[in-house]
Protein backbone atom coordinates (compact mmCIF):
# COMPACT_ATOMS: atom_id res chain seq x y z
CA UNK A 1 0.00 0.00 0.00
CA UNK A 2 3.11 2.61 0.42
CA UNK A 3 4.14 1.82 -3.11
CA UNK A 4 0.44 2.39 -4.50
CA UNK A 5 0.32 5.49 -2.53
CA UNK A 6 3.75 6.83 -3.52
CA UNK A 7 2.53 5.86 -7.01
CA UNK A 8 -0.56 7.92 -6.76
CA UNK A 9 1.16 11.10 -5.48
CA UNK A 10 3.61 10.71 -8.24
CA UNK A 11 1.02 10.70 -11.21
CA UNK A 12 -0.58 13.62 -10.21
CA UNK A 13 2.70 15.72 -10.93
CA UNK A 14 3.18 17.29 -13.94
CA UNK A 15 6.42 16.50 -14.01
CA UNK A 16 6.57 13.20 -14.98
CA UNK A 17 5.09 10.33 -17.23
CA UNK A 18 4.34 7.71 -14.29
CA UNK A 19 0.72 7.22 -14.80
CA UNK A 20 -1.20 5.08 -12.68
CA UNK A 21 -5.10 3.49 -12.96
CA UNK A 22 -7.56 5.82 -11.11
CA UNK A 23 -9.23 2.23 -9.60
CA UNK A 24 -6.21 0.65 -8.84
CA UNK A 25 -5.98 1.69 -4.76
CA UNK A 26 -9.87 1.15 -4.62
CA UNK A 27 -9.02 -2.90 -5.82
CA UNK A 28 -6.44 -3.24 -3.70
CA UNK A 29 -8.68 -1.82 -0.75
CA UNK A 30 -11.50 -4.05 -1.45
CA UNK A 31 -9.21 -7.55 -2.24
CA UNK A 32 -7.93 -6.72 1.16
CA UNK A 33 -11.20 -6.54 2.88
CA UNK A 34 -12.18 -9.85 0.54
CA UNK A 35 -9.08 -11.55 2.27
CA UNK A 36 -10.36 -10.35 6.17
CA UNK A 37 -13.55 -11.56 5.71
CA UNK A 38 -12.06 -14.68 3.90
CA UNK A 39 -9.83 -15.13 7.02
CA UNK A 40 -12.63 -14.46 9.12
CA UNK A 41 -15.01 -17.53 7.55
CA UNK A 42 -12.29 -20.12 7.37
CA UNK A 43 -11.85 -19.38 11.16
CA UNK A 44 -15.60 -19.32 12.21
CA UNK A 45 -16.61 -22.37 10.15
CA UNK A 46 -13.59 -24.55 9.59
CA UNK A 47 -10.73 -24.38 11.94
CA UNK A 48 -12.72 -23.63 15.37
CA UNK A 49 -14.86 -26.82 14.94
CA UNK A 50 -11.68 -29.02 14.16
CA UNK A 51 -9.86 -28.24 16.90
CA UNK A 52 -13.17 -28.90 18.96
CA UNK A 53 -13.33 -31.95 17.42
CA UNK A 54 -9.44 -32.55 18.67
CA UNK A 55 -10.85 -31.71 22.38
CA UNK A 56 -9.15 -28.18 21.54
CA UNK A 57 -11.44 -25.50 22.34
CA UNK A 58 -10.17 -21.94 20.62
CA UNK A 59 -12.55 -19.35 22.66
CA UNK A 60 -13.15 -16.97 20.52
CA UNK A 61 -16.08 -14.37 20.39
CA UNK A 62 -17.92 -16.49 23.51
CA UNK A 63 -17.95 -15.94 27.44
CA UNK A 64 -15.00 -17.87 29.25
CA UNK A 65 -15.80 -21.08 30.79
CA UNK A 66 -16.63 -20.91 34.24
CA UNK A 67 -13.72 -24.06 35.06
CA UNK A 68 -10.93 -22.06 33.46
CA UNK A 69 -11.49 -18.50 34.76
CA UNK A 70 -10.13 -18.94 38.17
CA UNK A 71 -6.66 -19.78 36.21
CA UNK A 72 -7.08 -17.03 34.26
CA UNK A 73 -7.76 -14.71 36.86
CA UNK A 74 -4.27 -15.39 38.65
CA UNK A 75 -2.69 -15.39 35.67
CA UNK A 76 -3.82 -11.53 34.75
CA UNK A 77 -3.26 -10.58 38.23
CA UNK A 78 0.06 -12.28 38.07
CA UNK A 79 1.55 -12.09 34.60
CA UNK A 80 -0.70 -9.56 32.93
CA UNK A 81 -1.73 -6.39 35.02
CA UNK A 82 2.03 -4.97 35.74
CA UNK A 83 2.43 -4.33 31.97
CA UNK A 84 -1.41 -2.13 31.24
CA UNK A 85 -0.74 1.49 30.69
CA UNK A 86 -3.66 3.34 30.74
CA UNK A 87 -3.41 6.34 28.91
CA UNK A 88 -6.83 8.97 28.87
CA UNK A 89 -7.12 10.77 26.04
CA UNK A 90 -8.60 14.55 25.21
CA UNK A 91 -8.23 17.10 22.07
CA UNK A 92 -4.70 17.91 23.54
CA UNK A 93 -3.30 14.49 24.05
CA UNK A 94 0.08 13.39 22.53
CA UNK A 95 -0.44 9.94 22.45
CA UNK A 96 1.28 7.93 19.62
CA UNK A 97 -0.22 4.21 18.61
CA UNK A 98 2.81 1.77 18.12
CA UNK A 99 2.91 -0.03 14.61
CA UNK A 100 1.09 -3.31 14.52
CA UNK A 101 0.18 -3.22 18.45
CA UNK A 102 -3.30 -3.95 19.84
CA UNK A 103 -4.75 -1.57 22.05
CA UNK A 104 -8.39 -1.03 23.30
CA UNK A 105 -10.45 2.35 23.07
CA UNK A 106 -12.22 2.27 26.38
CA UNK A 107 -14.80 4.72 28.21
CA UNK A 108 -15.91 5.00 31.15
CA UNK A 109 -18.30 6.73 33.78
CA UNK A 110 -17.10 8.02 36.49
CA UNK A 111 -18.63 8.50 40.18
CA UNK A 112 -19.68 12.21 38.56
CA UNK A 113 -21.41 10.19 35.64
CA UNK A 114 -19.11 11.84 33.60
CA UNK A 115 -17.63 10.33 30.71
CA UNK A 116 -13.85 9.44 30.23
CA UNK A 117 -11.81 8.13 27.25
CA UNK A 118 -8.63 6.68 27.49
CA UNK A 119 -6.36 3.95 25.70
CA UNK A 120 -5.33 0.72 26.93
CA UNK A 121 -2.21 -1.39 25.71
CA UNK A 122 -2.49 -5.39 24.82
CA UNK A 123 1.05 -6.61 25.93
CA UNK A 124 1.76 -9.09 23.36
CA UNK A 125 5.42 -7.61 23.07
CA UNK A 126 6.17 -8.70 26.44
CA UNK A 127 3.56 -11.79 26.30
CA UNK A 128 2.33 -14.41 24.94
CA UNK A 129 -0.77 -13.39 22.41
CA UNK A 130 -2.01 -16.90 23.53
CA UNK A 131 -2.64 -18.52 27.01
CA UNK A 132 -3.83 -22.00 27.23
CA UNK A 133 -5.50 -23.45 30.15
CA UNK A 134 -5.88 -27.69 31.04
CA UNK A 135 -9.05 -28.99 32.28
CA UNK A 136 -9.43 -32.64 32.25
CA UNK A 137 -9.25 -34.14 29.16
CA UNK A 138 -9.70 -30.55 27.16
CA UNK A 139 -7.51 -27.71 26.33
CA UNK A 140 -8.39 -24.17 26.09
CA UNK A 141 -6.65 -21.41 23.96
CA UNK A 142 -7.80 -17.66 25.13
CA UNK A 143 -6.67 -14.37 23.28
CA UNK A 144 -4.01 -11.91 25.84
CA UNK A 145 -6.62 -9.16 24.56
CA UNK A 146 -9.79 -11.36 25.87
CA UNK A 147 -8.11 -11.77 29.30
CA UNK A 148 -7.75 -8.18 29.73
CA UNK A 149 -11.38 -7.57 28.70
CA UNK A 150 -12.88 -9.83 31.31
CA UNK A 151 -11.04 -7.96 33.96
CA UNK A 152 -12.00 -4.56 33.31
CA UNK A 153 -13.79 -4.27 36.35
CA UNK A 154 -10.66 -5.13 38.45
CA UNK A 155 -8.44 -2.28 35.92
CA UNK A 156 -10.81 0.46 36.91
CA UNK A 157 -12.65 -0.93 40.18
CA UNK A 158 -14.22 2.85 40.74
CA UNK A 159 -15.64 3.65 37.52
CA UNK A 160 -18.25 2.02 34.83
CA UNK A 161 -17.24 0.76 31.58
CA UNK A 162 -19.42 1.52 29.01
CA UNK A 163 -17.41 0.72 26.10
CA UNK A 164 -14.86 -1.28 24.73
CA UNK A 165 -13.22 -1.64 21.37
CA UNK A 166 -10.09 -2.96 19.69
CA UNK A 167 -7.79 -1.43 17.65
CA UNK A 168 -4.67 -1.48 15.65
CA UNK A 169 -2.96 0.69 13.01
CA UNK A 170 -0.26 -0.17 10.52
CA UNK A 171 2.66 2.35 9.55
CA UNK A 172 4.50 2.42 6.90
CA UNK A 173 6.78 4.45 5.10
CA UNK A 174 8.47 4.66 2.03
CA UNK A 175 11.80 2.65 1.50
CA UNK A 176 14.76 5.28 0.09
CA UNK A 177 17.71 2.95 -1.08
CA UNK A 178 20.00 5.04 -2.99
CA UNK A 179 21.71 3.59 -6.40
CA UNK A 180 24.98 4.37 -4.63
CA UNK A 181 25.70 4.47 -0.96
CA UNK A 182 28.36 3.90 2.06
CA UNK A 183 28.71 1.58 4.37
CA UNK A 184 27.05 -2.33 4.49
CA UNK A 185 23.67 -2.68 2.50
CA UNK A 186 22.02 -4.41 5.78
CA UNK A 187 22.59 -1.65 8.17
CA UNK A 188 20.91 1.18 5.48
CA UNK A 189 18.08 -1.86 5.18
CA UNK A 190 17.93 -1.44 8.70
CA UNK A 191 17.59 2.27 9.27
CA UNK A 192 14.87 2.21 6.61
CA UNK A 193 12.70 -0.74 7.83
CA UNK A 194 13.43 1.58 11.14
CA UNK A 195 11.47 4.54 9.51
CA UNK A 196 7.98 2.52 9.18
CA UNK A 197 7.28 2.43 12.78
CA UNK A 198 6.95 6.44 12.52
CA UNK A 199 5.32 6.35 9.31
CA UNK A 200 2.11 7.32 8.01
CA UNK A 201 -1.03 5.06 9.34
CA UNK A 202 -1.84 3.24 6.12
CA UNK A 203 -4.00 1.08 7.85
CA UNK A 204 -6.96 1.56 11.02
CA UNK A 205 -8.51 -1.70 12.36
CA UNK A 206 -11.39 -1.37 14.64
CA UNK A 207 -14.19 -2.59 16.01
CA UNK A 208 -17.12 -1.90 14.71
CA UNK A 209 -19.64 0.49 17.80
CA UNK A 210 -17.40 3.08 17.88
CA UNK A 211 -19.38 6.58 19.01
CA UNK A 212 -19.06 8.80 16.69
CA UNK A 213 -17.48 11.58 18.54
CA UNK A 214 -15.01 8.91 20.38
CA UNK A 215 -14.10 8.00 16.69
CA UNK A 216 -13.44 11.62 16.04
CA UNK A 217 -11.20 11.89 18.75
CA UNK A 218 -9.54 8.95 17.85
CA UNK A 219 -8.65 9.63 14.45
CA UNK A 220 -6.96 13.06 15.44
CA UNK A 221 -4.87 10.95 17.89
CA UNK A 222 -3.75 8.30 14.85
CA UNK A 223 -3.17 10.28 12.47
CA UNK A 224 -2.67 14.14 13.87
Amino acid sequence: MPVLLALEKLSNKEDNDIKIDDNLLNTANQLISDQQQRYGRVLQSELIPLLKENKVNLIYGEPFPAEIQKSITRYFLSQVMAFLQPVYLNADSDFFPSNNELYFLITLKNERKRRRVLILNIPSSQLPRFYKVESGDETFVVFLDDIVRFHLDRIFPQAEVTGCYSFKITRDAELDLKDEYAGNLSEQLEKQLLKRDLGLATRFLHQPGIPASVFELLKKIVQP
